[in-house]
């Protein structure tokens, strides 16, 4: 081979490689952030969002089960613990609330349970409806 091969092939490997790292690694990233990302609190959750009555904010904080701690599918336990971090009453009834959210097609029982309870995960229309909430 000749200098000339090994430099065109050499500049093959050089180009193909940039654009490995360019797909692996998306658009150049910014060295360091000077400001912080703060995870927002169920209760902030809540206060943006704005639900109206105690079915929407049962979904609201569905959303943020899933969305926000990335817990999928999420229990009764999980709910209530959400309930409790956002410093809100919890319904008497919170079976109720689910199912009424499952009536509209907000949620969806999970086929395995968790922990030995009754497991649910919010579909695309549960999703939707909590994006849409509150958008100005």
């Amino acid at each position: 081979m000749d200098n000339t091969s090994i430099e065109r092939k050499l500049a093959d490997h050089e180009e193909r490689l940039l654009a490995l790292e360019k797909k692996l690694l998306g658009a150049p990233h910014k060295a360091a952030s000077t400001s912080i990302q703060r995870q927002i609190s169920p209760k902030e959750f809540l206060i943006e969002k704005k639900p109206s009555g105690e079915v929407q904010k049962t979904l609201v904080l569905c959303y943020f089960i899933e969305h926000k701690l990335g817990t999928s599918p999420f229990n009764i336990d999980d709910l209530t613990k959400v309930y409790k971090l956002a410093k809100e009453v919890i319904p008497s009834n919170l079976n109720d609330k689910i199912n009424k959210n499952i009536d509209k097609g907000y949620l969806v029982e999970a086929e395995d349970k968790k922990e030995m309870k009754k497991a649910w995960h919010l579909t695309d229309s549960g999703e939707g409806f909590i994006d849409q909430l509150n958008k100005n």
